[in-house]
């Protein structure tokens, strides 16, 4: 496959307006340095940066695509639906999107709490300050331990504090996956399965989903190897799925992540045929 039939794309991002470390407008920028032509913003459960972003793009000569990631519950466990080409004021949408933002600041403060207890105090800005009007994230308060010096990276704090079953540990609230795809829907997007073999059972889970109205797999995902991209392509054929791509892009190298914006190379009929979906 040449270089031009690759989707110049990602479709899997994060901003400051949940756990990334780029603004969206900075994001965007980015993406136009690196020759990507679309753009989806998916924060987790919510819309906050997506006006920023789409007015970047306009700068930029980015498509920006309106999009969010919902943590949902699934057959067992917990994993993600991605949105996209969602209308970001729809009613229905954004009720649902404050619900969680505020169980999302209740939770910070209870995580903080069991810091306390532990003797770890963190700054009253530390979890806030690169937040940008989003909500207070795991990632933001690991961030805010390593800068106290209670630990040495974020993956440090997570083992010690944050990660199931670790002291500081506190339980999301997390939507049903069907009234995820459901709230997607009712605002003109296209849902589809993030990651999807971070799914329990995918395949019997799978036939579930899709009575609801989910629409695609991401199998090009930035983690997974040919093989693994081939066997979910296969999948999504046979369930006539559109098939995405994306890096999950959270910051630069730098930062200390491995996931780098535009590193995915994906078909661009598979790009051509959610955008047509979009239209």
């Amino acid at each position: 496959m040449g270089i031009a039939s690759h989707a110049q794309a990602d479709l899997h991002t994060h901003s400051t307006a949940s756990d990334g470390l780029d603004s969206p407008a900075a994001l965007v920028e980015l993406a136009s340095a690196r020759g990507i032509s679309v753009l989806a913003l998916a924060d987790h459960d919510t819309v906050s940066g997506v006006a920023e972003a789409r007015a970047a793009g306009l700068k930029h000569r980015v498509t920006v695509v309106p999009a969010l990631e919902f943590s949902v519950q699934a057959r067992r466990g917990q994993t993600h639906i991605l949105g996209y080409g969602i209308d970001i004021v729809e009613p229905g949408l954004t009720s649902v999107l404050d619900t969680l933002r505020m169980g999302r600041e209740e939770r910070g403060g209870r995580i903080i709490e069991r810091l306390e207890r532990l003797d770890i105090h963190l700054p009253a800005d530390a979890v806030t300050a690169d937040r940008q009007g989003g909500s207070p994230g795991r990632p933001h308060i690991a961030r805010a331990l390593v800068a106290a010096g209670a630990a040495e990276s974020v993956a440090d704090a997570f083992d010690r504090y944050l990660a199931p079953g670790r002291p500081a540990f506190v339980p999301r609230q997390v939507l049903p996956a069907e009234r995820a795809i459901g709230l997607i829907q009712a605002a003109g997007g296209v849902a589809v399965l993030a990651h999807p073999l971070s799914v329990y059972e995918l395949e019997q889970t799978l036939p579930r989903l899709v009575a609801a109205g989910l629409a695609g797999l991401e199998a090009w995902y930035g983690q997974y190897d040919d093989e693994q991209r081939e066997s979910l392509v296969t999948l999504a054929t046979s369930y006539n799925l559109l098939t995405t791509g994306g890096s999950d892009y959270h910051g630069r190298p730098e930062s200390g992540s491995r996931r780098v914006l535009g590193s995915v190379q994906w078909p661009r009929a598979a790009l051509d045929a959610l955008m047509v979906r979009l239209k």
